[in-house]
């Protein structure tokens, strides 16, 4: 009996360390600012924001953050918003197929309603984007 609760013990604070010191994908993605979603209607996307969408004309799942994503884990999408601020210097996004900003730039977004969203030429993976000047 004594064996079967130490056992029993021994397994729970196992289970308890393991939720303690495993990195979850979705808290890794938190400390970067990355944000993910569903979209409640189409173009939905959080002001400040650049979104990616898994559909065409903003509609599907998103992801997207505030802030430049180094390994965005976005995976393939196929429209954007950038609801970014006006901002000289800081309100266009960069895409890029790659992790680190690197492989083929799939575009400079602009901000804003009118010229900020649309949609890509065919499917695109968004491997990690940077916020920064006119492009």
């Amino acid at each position: 009996m004594r064996l079967r609760m130490l056992l029993a013990g021994s397994a729970a604070t196992v289970a308890v360390l393991g939720l303690v010191t495993a990195p979850s994908s979705a808290s890794d993605q938190e400390s970067t600012g990355l944000k993910f979603g569903r979209s409640a209607q189409a173009w939905d996307c959080p002001q400040g924001n650049v979104c990616f969408y898994s559909g065409a004309d903003g509609t599907g799942s998103w992801c997207g953050s505030a802030s430049s994503i180094p390994n965005s884990g976005c995976g393939t999408r196929r429209s954007f918003f950038n609801n970014g601020y006006a901002s000289p210097g800081q309100d266009h996004v960069r895409v890029y197929d790659h992790a680190n900003y690197a492989g083929a730039l799939h575009g400079c977004l602009h901000y804003g309603w009118a010229e900020g969203r649309g949609n890509f030429a065919g499917p695109v993976n968004i491997g990690s984007y940077r916020w920064g000047g006119e492009c």
